[in-house]
């Protein structure tokens, strides 16, 4: 069969073009009810016959976009964790120099336990053992998104003379774990992090980079001690064991180290 003429062709695009519109609209409203369903019924197991019920597309329809519940299950961690790493992205560009955006960043992941937020968060954690086994290579890229400014970041203080770190790259993956895990043992308890946890949180990531909190919960610019023995332990305990999360919400090493 020859080629379409330009102007079939321009039809053609059109037609798919107002296709795609429709799908995404569609798609996006399924996205948005799912989020009312789990806040809704507080619950850990989306009901997918009441999410087509109310979406009112068809179960034809749904299948046709989502080979499975956890296919769609993915693109809604993906549809919620690309809204939290563009917030943690704006509060690192906000941060007056990197030591700042360390403390914004950790207390940013930290926001995620709140009860409202958490409620949307708990389930996609229950799930997430199954759906990093099923699309590794999309797990991964979602939680790339969240530590590759953190990483750039701790890489800026380093060029800037602010932060110390032999590897950037590795402190960041080791901070973005520890917050990690205290904010997802928080959204599973239905607790949120005291004002003490997040000071002491946010102080001990910065002391493993060189810095330290002042007694205002501010960075303390004053001190520029080396951390070269902590930055070699915590480098030889990334290596030698992966972190364990805990309530068996564990991403193995899908959100490992940027370029991985």
């Amino acid at each position: 069969m020859p080629a379409p003429s330009p102007l079939r062709q321009d039809a053609l695009d059109r037609g798919l073009a107002d296709q795609h519109a429709t799908a995404n609209a569609a798609v996006g409203r399924l996205l948005q009810i799912a989020q009312q369903l789990i806040r809704r019924g507080e619950t850990v197991d989306l009901n997918l016959r009441q999410l087509i019920d109310e979406s009112g597309v068809g179960t034809r329809f749904f299948y046709r976009y989502f080979p499975s519940k956890e296919a769609f299950l993915l693109i809604l961690l993906e549809d919620v964790f690309a809204t939290l790493a563009s917030q943690l992205t704006g509060v690192l560009a906000a941060a007056s120099d990197a030591r700042d955006g360390v403390v914004a960043w950790v207390e940013g992941l930290l926001d995620q336990a709140d009860p409202d937020t958490a409620a949307l968060g708990r389930p996609l954690l229950v799930q997430a053992p199954r759906l990093n086994q099923q699309f590794p290579d999309a797990y991964r890229a979602v939680g790339q998104a969240m530590l590759v400014p953190l990483a750039e970041t701790i890489a800026s203080g380093v060029a800037q003379g602010t932060l110390q770190s032999r590897d950037p790259a590795a402190d960041a993956r080791a901070i973005f774990f520890l917050t990690l895990s205290v904010m997802q043992s928080h959204v599973m308890e239905r607790s949120t992090p005291s004002p003490q946890e997040r000071t002491h949180l946010a102080g001990f990531a910065l002391r493993a980079l060189g810095a330290e909190l002042a007694d205002s919960g501010q960075p303390n610019r004053s001190r520029r001690s080396s951390s070269t023995e902590l930055n070699t332990l915590q480098h030889n305990a990334i290596e030698e064991q992966p972190t364990q999360l805990p309530h068996n919400v564990s991403h193995d090493d899908a959100w490992g180290s940027p370029g991985r």
